[in-house]
């Protein structure tokens, strides 16, 4: 049905999103992170 096709495809977008949220920038992997934030 349409609801299970939205449902797959709102889980499959919610995993990408995790994905790249959670994805190690190698760029900044040696650096520790600040939580001050940059003005």
């Amino acid at each position: 049905s349409n609801h299970r096709r939205l449902r797959a495809a709102m889980s499959k977008a919610v995993a990408r999103a995790l994905r790249v949220a959670l994805e190690i920038d190698p760029r900044t992997a040696d650096r520790v992170s600040s939580t001050k934030g940059t003005r």
